[in-house]
Formats: C-alpha cells, sequence, structure tokens
C-alpha cells in the first residue's frame, strides 16, 4: 500500500496487486482485484468515518 498527496488538496492510495514480469504489463493474478477493490472501499469507508468523527 502507497498514499501520496494530490495536487487537488486530497491523497492518493494505491495497492498494488500484481507481478512485475520484465518487458511485460503487470500480471495481477486471478481473483486479486476484486479483493483490492473491497480492500480500498473499506479503507475509504473508514477514512469517511473518522473524518466525521473529527478525529485527525
Amino acid at each position: 500500500m502507497a498514499a501520496a498527496p494530490d495536487p487537488s488538496g486530497g491523497t492518493r492510495v494505491a495497492l498494488p496487486g500484481g507481478v512485475r514480469v520484465p518487458g511485460r504489463a503487470a500480471v495481477v493474478p486471478f481473483g486479486t482485484s476484486g479483493e483490492l477493490t473491497r480492500a480500498l472501499t473499506r479503507l475509504g469507508a473508514r477514512v469517511d468515518r473518522r473524518a466525521a468523527s473529527g478525529a485527525e
């Protein structure tokens, strides 16, 4: 997982789940894409709840 400031004032988050092979595009193992999407959705919900509670 990686996070970095976004110029628009938000934060960009990356959840890598693929395998890099030299000379080829990233290969995402079967079933990984859905799990990464669900994990990012859960993370977004946690961030929203934290922001709503006023926590920093």
